[in-house]
């Protein structure tokens, strides 16, 4: 199996990368394939994990829990269009109900209290029995697996100053706002001229949100603006490479060396800002803010590590994990001609199927982008939701063409014997 590379290999790796760009003001971009969790270990300073609020992914649990430095931090400007972490339900035991009454473009955080909720809180633990509204129930939850986890809101509020100078840099050259918010908690589409003093603004409204899902205490600033996510996507980068731990020698330069966990959509979507994180970084270096001029911004496919469930299920990971290890081995007898290859690799290929059909493995979803079989609120109950040591040595590529290759196994796509 492949294992990771070690701290010359991965710097060389850079340096390479370095020597394709000659600007002087840049950001590069781009999805870590080729680290592995324990290179993340490793390489890493502070990892953020960028899910919304709402029912947590396995893989994205297991990503926290393999990683020392890795964390949650909630993002807080979702509204109910946004279907990846559904905010209104609370997911438990395979099943879903619903715990939120919500308005069109409402923001998660003002979702107000389903009828059936405080009958919902009872049978979850007594630390979230007080929950005051759906997004309080959700922040809390995860506080109780990672109590260092923290909102988007609390987030800049604790790079209070540097997030109001980098906002007003930019917004001589950028917009900022894209949505207003009402009276009901909605946030509105609005574009055009930026509000006097927009970070003071937006730290207004970090902290309105922080209230809301922090306390729930859901009282909407009406009247205030949502700033665009491209801008929330550059404080990320460039507030966590001006910090010493996050920075890094390559090629000779001090670049900021940030990795971030993340998800399908975000890999997509910041492929199409590249150019406008580029512009933003140029006008905030101009301004003289100290940032390094160069950022490596690395995203983790977090969403890979789909072989992950509550550790009461480690006996059927483990058995999946070494039938896989053994079917490579004897593949590769097979073609060196050793003598009942044949005839295992078939004994093999049906365990595995059965195991991919007739266990609870059989719950994880290989054909997604993200597989829902286990939310953080099972990991309340069952313990919490791990990935196999044997996976953490290998890369994000090769565990997404692992993927690809149990996915076939179940479906019977492929004959495994050749």
């Amino acid at each position: 199996m492949e294992k990771y590379m070690n701290t010359e290999k991965y710097q060389e790796h850079l340096n390479t990368i370095a020597k394709q760009y000659y600007r002087d003001c840049l950001v590069v971009v781009r999805p870590t394939l080729e680290m592995s969790l324990e290179d993340v270990q490793r390489e890493a300073g502070f990892v953020m994990r960028s899910n919304h609020i709402g029912n947590d992914y396995p893989s994205n649990q297991a990503f926290v829990n393999s990683v020392e430095n890795a964390e949650f931090v909630l993002y807080d400007r979702t509204t109910n269009v946004d279907t990846n972490y559904y905010p209104w339900l609370l997911k438990r035991s395979y099943e879903s109900a619903q715990i939120a009454e919500t308005l069109t473009n409402q923001l998660s955080p003002f979702f107000k209290a389903d009828k059936k909720f405080p009958d919902l809180l009872a049978f979850l633990p007594t630390e979230l029995q007080g929950a005051k509204t759906p997004a309080h129930l959700h922040y809390l939850s995860q506080k109780m697996l990672h109590p260092e986890t923290l909102t988007f809101s609390e987030w800049l509020l604790k790079h209070e100053e540097i997030v109001t100078d980098i906002v007003n840099v930019l917004a001589r050259s950028h917009q900022i706002f894209n949505r207003q918010v009402d009276a009901e908690g909605r946030a509105i589409k609005k574009y055009g001229v930026n509000p006097i003093n927009p970070g003071e603004k937006v730290i207004d409204v970090a902290k309105c949100l922080r209230d809301a899902v922090v306390f729930g205490d859901q009282k909407p600033l009406e009247g205030s603006f949502i700033h665009r996510n491209e801008i929330n996507v550059y404080l990320c980068m460039a507030i966590e490479a001006a910090k010493p731990e996050n920075q890094r020698e390559i090629n000779g330069e001090t670049w900021g060396y940030v990795l971030h966990g993340s998800g399908p959509d975000m890999i997509r979507y910041i492929k199409n800002a590249m150019d406008e994180l580029v512009s933003m970084h140029e006008s905030v270096i101009e301004s003289g803010i100290k940032i390094p001029k160069k950022i490596y911004f690395g995203i983790i496919p977090t969403a890979d590590l789909k072989i992950a469930l509550p550790q009461i299920h480690q006996l059927e990971i483990d058995e999946l994990v070494d039938s896989i290890k053994l079917l490579h081995q004897t593949k590769r007898e097979k073609h060196e001609a050793s003598s009942g290859a044949e005839s295992r690799l078939h004994a093999l290929n049906v365990r595995l199927r059965q195991l991919l059909h007739e266990t609870v493995l059989s719950d994880i979803d290989l054909n997604t982008g993200f597989s829902t079989h286990s939310s953080h609120y099972d990991a309340l109950e069952l313990g919490p939701i791990t990935l196999p040591q044997q996976l953490k040595s290998m890369s994000f590529e090769y565990l997404r063409s692992w993927n690809n290759h149990l996915l076939q196994i179940k479906n019977g796509l492929r004959n495994y014997a050749n």
